[in-house]
């Protein structure tokens, strides 16, 4: 019920200025109450319906502009400015949510189409000057630009909360895999030895019944085991994976740049690259939100070269880490006998750079 008062009030405040506003430039009150009303009431669709709100209110102010410009009824001077400033100020706010709601496509839509609605024939029909022209379009853009960039922003800790809660679930999985294997499959293998042994004395037969239960439960067990690591049913993604993965990146608010060889490599290094490409794109989404990051992935001789750089981003950075991701990529390059170097570049932005021997082959 409050809220419910405060937007009631504020609504009141919004039109009442407004009203007072337009009949001060000439506007007969009823006239100028319907055109305040038109302009501010429909703020209260900001949270549901931000683009019906700025399709009510951007053709509120091209019908003051052409009340104040003579296109509708007898005109009112050269007022320089036909519209309640209030409703300007909500007018941007609305905008401010469609920016921040909708793809950039249908953002700048909105903008050019803002921009030809409402200052443009202002200045053409109401006497508004070319340098107010100017700064209202700029601020038009100013203010659809950084709706975008917490659209953008919003977007990529949505990503990384998912990458962190998918990782989190294969982290489990591993753990209970290896307890499984640790604890359960060590005491059923000693319940199966221990059932054979009884046979071979001359125990009763019951001890077959035993042993033949207890391999069915290993056998049982190891596919259950099987399942819990293969959390990505199938094969595990390897450099062929790699365009799908910029494009979800791409999605995050990170523009990528992907040059990857299409030679075939032997699967264990496929994987590890494609491992560590996806774990730099991850620090890059959380520590360099709306930067440019380049892929690299080419054969050096007898090595595959991974690198991937950004550029350092222009907003904040998104959460924190321990570095955790850095080691696993290490311990995993470290384990195909390659090298990995990982650090800030003198210009900004961040690099890592791997070099993955190959087979004499070069593929498996």
């Amino acid at each position: 019920m409050l809220r419910i008062a405060l937007v009631v009030v504020g609504l009141a405040l919004l039109v009442g200025f407004d009203t007072r506003q337009l009949s001060v430039f000439g506007l007969p009150w009823p006239g100028a109450l319907a055109v305040a009303a038109v302009v501010g009431v429909p703020v209260v669709l900001i949270e549901r319906a931000p683009l019906r709100a700025w399709q009510v209110m951007a053709s509120a102010l091209l019908c003051s502009t052409f009340v104040f410009g003579g296109l509708i009824g007898p005109g009112y001077n050269d007022v320089g400015w036909p519209w309640p400033v209030l409703g300007m100020v909500a007018f941007g706010t609305v905008l401010f949510a469609v920016a921040a709601r909708y793809e950039r496509a249908l953002t700048v839509t909105v903008g050019a189409l803002t921009v030809l609605a409402v200052p443009v024939p202002a200045w053409w029909l109401a006497g508004l000057s070319l340098s107010s022209l100017g700064v209202l379009a700029f601020l038009v853009v100013a203010v659809l630009a950084w709706g975008d960039s917490v659209r953008v922003r919003r977007a990529a800790q949505l990503a990384l909360a998912e990458e962190t809660e998918r990782h989190a679930v294969l982290r489990e999985r591993a753990r209970i895999a290896r307890e499984m294997h640790d604890v359960v499959a060590h005491h059923v293998s000693v319940i199966a030895i221990q059932a054979e042994a009884g046979r071979l004395a001359g125990g009763e037969p019951r001890f077959a019944a035993i042993r033949s239960t207890a391999a069915e439960a290993l056998t049982e067990m190891r596919r259950v085991l099987g399942l819990l690591n293969d959390a990505e049913a199938g094969p595990p993604p390897g450099l062929e994976s790699l365009p799908a993965l910029v494009e979800r990146t791409g999605r995050a608010g990170v523009d990528v740049r992907l040059s990857a060889t299409d030679e075939p490599v032997e699967a264990p290094v496929s994987v590890a690259a494609y491992r560590m490409v996806q774990e730099a794109l991850s620090n890059a989404v959380r520590h360099a939100p709306g930067s440019t990051v380049d892929v690299e992935v080419r054969r050096t001789g007898g090595s595959l070269t991974v690198r991937v750089t950004d550029t350092g981003g222009d907003g904040p950075a998104i959460g924190g880490g321990a570095g955790l991701g850095l080691a696993g990529m290490r311990e995993r390059v470290r384990l195909l006998g390659g090298t990995l170097r990982a650090g800030r570049l003198r210009h900004g932005g961040f690099e890592v750079r791997a070099e993955l021997p190959l087979g004499q082959d070069g593929r498996s």
